[in-house]
């Protein structure tokens, strides 16, 4: 199809039409483009709606620019054939979305593109936002150009492992289109130094590798839907937000050398049996481990070391079916944490605190002697010196508005959804045939 495409582009443009000549060629498929830019352009950009694109459009565009073709066919009345404007549009672009289409025949030839769809993401200078969805990594190029800029990275089904997306392709070897990785390849890798958020659920991730590292700045770390088995390489320093719900992670073993000062952490929807170790994570504000294994009454008391907790989610585990449950976990907090704590969705009330020290007695018979049966020791910090430590950083100063929103997102994780972020995503060209 592509060499009969190519010997038509001379042909009447009936004949064009009938073949579909401008769904399979760069000039083509960047003059459809120019058009909606004209038509739509300006309004797109003034919403600040997030423009889509397919791999097949960005690689004729990436193709076009290359090319040493004039920009503007001088002999034609068409405003499209000024190529310029859909250059200026991709300049402007702040919100990207590159989506493959399942079953969408426009994709399956372009002329020119024997290896694949290789497009160049460095053409999108003003970049803030960008959201991969199905797409192969090693066709992507000139990632290193919008590293300094990105804000937002969104991949759902793609990232498989981590440095595929994360490290520029430059450092790995790519052979027919898959990715052998150099040992060193992180250690040479440039630091995506504004990306706050990252999304990287629905990726089936086995293993956290040290690319991960490379986001220095990140804040809000969403690895949910993988398979993850071992939490590792997650000792970001500015990282507030992490949801591993969804995984199949056992064990929180050594969990405080692997974290930072992680003040949301979802864990939910896991194979975890015992809370061992998640007593020395005082910086958390907020812990999700409901539906999991947990079954290990001692490690329950490692939750009353959490001097900041504010809220803690138990429900839908083994332990929870325990008569009394809620008055054993309740036996088991500081009175300063209790006194804000909302637990499984229910705010502790005056009277539960009051009853503090028999729920304390009752605690002590169900889990035994430990530190169940006394206040639970105070880090060297005070509640109150932690949290102004944790809240001093202007990049953390809203973190328990932001931590509500992740929640938000999470209660919905559990679908594999192709629902990429929670903005107006448009697409530039609909395709002429689309299915389901």
């Amino acid at each position: 199809m592509a060499s009969v495409v190519a010997r038509w582009e001379e042909s009447p443009r009936p004949l064009l039409d009938f073949v579909q000549y401008d769904e399979h060629s760069v000039v083509g498929v960047t003059m459809l483009l120019t058009k909606a830019v004209i038509d739509k352009g300006e309004r797109m950009l003034r919403s600040d709606q997030m423009v889509e694109f397919t791999p097949q459009q960005l690689h004729c565009i990436t193709q076009r620019l290359t090319t040493e073709a004039p920009t503007y066919d001088t002999s034609s009345k068409n405003p499209a054939s000024d190529i310029g404007h859909l250059f200026d549009f991709v300049h402007q672009v702040k919100k990207l979305k590159v989506q493959s289409i399942a079953g969408d025949t426009t994709n399956e030839v372009v002329v020119g593109a024997k290896g694949g769809f290789i497009f160049d993401l460095s053409i999108f200078k003003s970049l803030e936002v960008l959201a991969l969805h199905e797409v192969d990594p090693a066709l992507i190029r000139g990632i290193e150009g919008i590293q300094p800029q990105l804000r937002k990275l969104t991949v759902h089904f793609c990232a498989n492992p981590l440095q595929t997306v994360l490290v520029t392709s430059d450092l790995w070897n790519i052979s027919s289109g898959s990715g052998s990785y150099m040992p060193d390849v992180c250690g040479n890798a440039p630091c995506w130094t504004s990306l706050k958020y990252a999304n990287l659920r629905c990726n089936e991730i086995k293993t956290i590798d040290p690319a991960i590292r490379l986001l220095v700045n990140v804040v809000t770390l969403d690895l949910s839907q993988n398979l993850i088995t071992e939490i590792e390489n997650l000792d970001i320093p500015q990282l507030m937000i992490l949801n591993l719900s969804n995984n199949r992670i056992s064990s929180l073993v050594g969990i405080e050398s692997k974290l930072g000062n992680v003040a949301n952490l979802n864990l939910s929807h896991n194979r975890i049996k015992s809370l061992d170790g998640i007593g020395r994570l005082y910086s958390v504000l907020k812990l999700d481990v409901s539906m999991n294994a947990i079954s290990d009454l001692q490690s329950l008391r490692g939750l009353g070391r959490l001097p900041c907790l504010e809220s803690l989610k138990l429900e839908d585990n083994p332990i929870a079916t325990m008569k009394q449950y809620r008055q054993i976990i309740v036996g088991i907090m500081q009175l300063d944490v209790l006194k804000q704590l909302k637990f499984d969705g229910i705010q502790v009330t005056k009277k539960e605190m009051c009853d503090l020290e028999k729920f304390r007695a009752l605690a002590l018979s169900v889990i035994g002697p430990g530190e169940s049966s006394s206040p639970a020791p105070t880090p060297v910090q005070s509640r109150e010196s932690r949290l102004v430590q944790l809240r001093s950083d202007n990049s953390r100063a809203a973190v328990t508005t932001v931590v509500e929103s992740v929640e938000g997102n999470s209660e919905t994780s559990g679908s594999r959804s192709g629902e990429l972020e929670s903005c107006c995503i448009c697409q530039l060209v609909e395709p002429t045939e689309r299915k389901a």
